[in-house]
């Protein structure tokens, strides 16, 4: 279902829910991965839940899979809320050489 273009998107997204995978450097050099689950999902960006907080303005290695497929991307933390119990957090994707953004591209594409 596609939803209009409000808040600070300037692109339509879908309400889709994908496992994204985030991968995070901890304190030792080692990196960890956390599980998270879209509220929605854009050419450019992603909404998601998560339990605990990113750090933001720094871009991370996430792995979304969708429908089986596997997208490896690069993301942006841009903001964080409470809304009620739950923490949401939005992402800006990166077109970066070594990832799938232009693969991802392809989720929007609407056939005429």
């Amino acid at each position: 279902m596609k939803v209009k273009n409000d808040n600070k998107r300037f692109q339509d997204r879908l309400d889709r829910g994908v496992e994204v995978y985030v991968e995070l450097p901890d304190r030792l050099g080692e990196e960890v991965i956390v599980l998270c689950r879209t509220l929605d999902i854009s050419p450019a960006g992603i909404r998601m839940n998560i339990d605990d907080p990113l750090p933001t303005a720094v871009v991370l290695d996430l792995c979304a899979d969708v429908d089986g497929d596997r997208y490896f991307l690069k993301g942006e933390v841009k903001w964080q809320h409470k809304v009620e119990d739950v923490l949401e957090t939005g992402m800006e994707l990166y077109d970066a050489i070594d990832s799938d953004f232009d693969r991802w591209q392809q989720l929007f594409l609407v056939e005429d």
